[in-house]
């Protein structure tokens, strides 16, 4: 009697196909998702609920979710921003600021990791006040970013950041005239 989905042995590969596919992952050739076989709509399934989660401000539940994605699609972007972000929610800028990091050197033209790695960074720089630690300029460089990204400043999160910005005052340099890459439109 054969059973539907029973395995045979053109389903099984040799000990070297194996170590191969094993030594890929471990290179960082080949995703754990490529491995295993995890198809692109499974893969788009978990985001949704780890979103859903999210929305719902369940974190904790949300988080290992998108941490388990991540050891499978390591380079993807959004799965470094979402965890980014999930720390943001918490509070936790010191954490969220890796993520966010790594968001952005996946995808520099990400938009929302910029911005909120710009808050995440000058939310440190508030906390490391009186100490010699300062991520000022880190998050100047990123408000640069976001100005390369958006230089009309049409999305929320860019204004946002701006305002921030002229808040903050570093739209002045030292005589108190404006730079010219941070002139409004």
């Amino acid at each position: 009697m054969t059973r539907k989905n029973a395995i045979t042995a053109a389903d099984c590969c040799t000990p070297t196909d194996f170590a191969e596919a094993i030594a890929g992952v471990a290179l960082g050739d080949l995703s754990l998702a490529a491995f295993d076989g995890t198809t692109a709509e499974q893969y788009d399934g978990f985001v949704t609920i780890g979103q859903a989660l999210v929305a719902e401000g369940k974190l904790d539940k949300a988080e290992p979710i998108f941490q388990g994605l991540l050891a499978y699609v390591p380079e993807d972007p959004y799965l470094h921003f979402a965890l980014g972000a999930i720390e943001i929610q918490r509070e936790d800028y010191e954490a969220a600021v890796p993520h966010l990091e790594a968001a952005v050197a996946r995808d520099p033209d990400h938009l929302r990791a910029q911005c909120y790695l710009f808050e995440a960074l000058l939310q440190v720089e508030v906390n490391l006040v009186g100490t010699d630690v300062t991520r000022l300029d880190e998050a100047l460089q990123v408000l640069a970013a976001i100005h390369l990204i958006d230089p009309e400043r049409k999305d929320p999160l860019t204004q946002r950041a701006f305002q921030i910005a002229d808040y903050l005052g570093v739209f002045q340099d030292h005589e108190g005239e404006e730079s010219s890459w941070q002139t409004r439109n």
